[in-house]
This record gives structure tokens, sequence and C-alpha cells, in this order.
């Protein structure tokens, strides 16, 4: 019976700290979409069409630190997240984006100019290789690619 007991107390103090660990938290992505050309037209006050041509149907992710992974994915699995429900669905609290050009209207960007704003109603065309989604800058960005023809984009979307 002692025994038992003893055998009983050892697994319990071994089950012990598992019932004291939270779980951890999900980790908090960021994608990484890049394209040799693009455009991007103002829709209405404030909303502009980003069209990105020559897009792989892959997309890059990564995680911040301290858990600093990485890897790729299909598009067409991250542009579910936007009908996915709860709390952290894209639909419901869609993600920040930031656009860099390399190159705007054939013309390097040394004023290394980029716009950040939030990113909605991405469309990806697998045939094509058409990415397309609405930017809406945030409050003090200044969007100076109207009607802008732009090259060597690369889009950080949080």
């Amino acid at each position: 019976m002692r025994r038992l007991l003893l055998a009983l107390l050892g697994t319990l103090a071994m089950m012990l700290p598992a019932f004291g660990q939270t779980q951890t938290a999900t980790p908090n992505l960021s994608f990484v979409i890049a394209s040799h050309k693009a455009t991007i037209k103002p829709l209405s006050q404030n909303n502009y069409q980003l069209s990105l041509q020559g897009v792989r149907p892959y997309i890059t992710y990564y995680t911040q630190r301290p858990d600093r992974q990485s890897g790729s994915a299909l598009l067409s699995n991250f542009l579910n997240t936007w009908t996915m429900g709860g709390a952290q669905s894209f639909a419901n609290n869609p993600p920040n984006i930031v656009v860099y050009p390399g190159q705007i209207n054939g013309t390097a960007n040394t004023s290394v100019h980029f716009t950040v704003g939030v990113m909605s109603n991405p469309q990806y065309n697998v045939g094509t290789g058409i990415f397309s989604c609405v930017i809406t800058p945030l409050p003090e960005q200044t969007f100076l690619l109207d009607n802008t023809d732009l090259e060597n984009v690369v889009l950080i979307i949080n």
C-alpha cells in the first residue's frame, strides 16, 4: 500500500508543472509577397487598388522573436483567413500592410518612399499570377502613388 501511495504521489508531482503552465500564445505571423511589377489606382477617398503581377502561388511567413520561425504557405490558404470567424479573422481585424516599391514610374525609389495602411479584399488568380487588394493608408500617411506603375515591389503584411 505504501509503495502504491508513493508511486501515485511521484506521478502527481511530475504532473503538477504541466497544470501550472499556461498554453503558449499563437505566434504573431508576418507575411511577405514580392512582385516585379505592380500598379496602384485610386478607388474612392483614401482607398486604393493595388495589383501585383507575376505573383507565385506561395507566400513567405515569419514570426517575431523569440521564436524566429519562417517558411512558405499556399497563397490560397492565406486568403482563406478572411473567411474564418473569430476575433483574429482578417475579415474582422484586417492586417496592416507596408508597400515598398524599388522603382516608381521607372525611376529608382531613392527617397525610400513606402506606405503603411490597412489591407482588405485580397484576391489572387493563380492562372494569371495577379494578386490584388484594397489599401487604406493609416492616418498621417500620404499615399503618393496614385495611378502609378511600380517595379520590384515588396509587401509586408502583419
